[in-house]
């Protein structure tokens, strides 16, 4: 006959698991409002050029689904599409990486 080996298993306190999951989101939540005001910052410096998704990318280091993510939370940001505090006025550019057009964004500032 074998005999069975017995595995013990660890159940983590739902204490243990809430202190960890809001360490957890309040850390996110301070990276990506740092994030979202690096974003301005570099949009808004590049005045009347604007800059396309790619272009704050490369400029900040950060990946394409954080950059797009809190520029779209950038346009909603004012209530509605035309106040938010980046827009679009029509202008597209060349994406270098891809050859596609891209949407040129531009601080609110500086449009109105």
């Amino acid at each position: 006959m074998t005999k069975k080996k017995t595995v013990k298993k660890t159940v983590k306190t739902s204490k243990t698991t809430n202190r960890t999951a809001a360490g957890t989101a309040t850390t996110t939540k301070k990276k990506r409002v740092s994030n979202i005001d690096a974003i301005y910052n570099v949009i808004e410096k590049s005045a009347l050029k604007g800059m396309t998704c790619a272009e704050v990318e490369r400029r900040l280091s950060l990946p394409h689904n954080t950059v797009s993510g809190r520029i779209a939370e950038l346009v909603r940001e004012g209530g509605d599409y035309n106040n938010g505090s980046v827009v679009q006025n029509g202008q597209y550019r060349k994406n270098a990486k891809t050859g596609r057009m891209a949407i040129v964004w531009f601080a609110h500032s500086f449009i109105y």
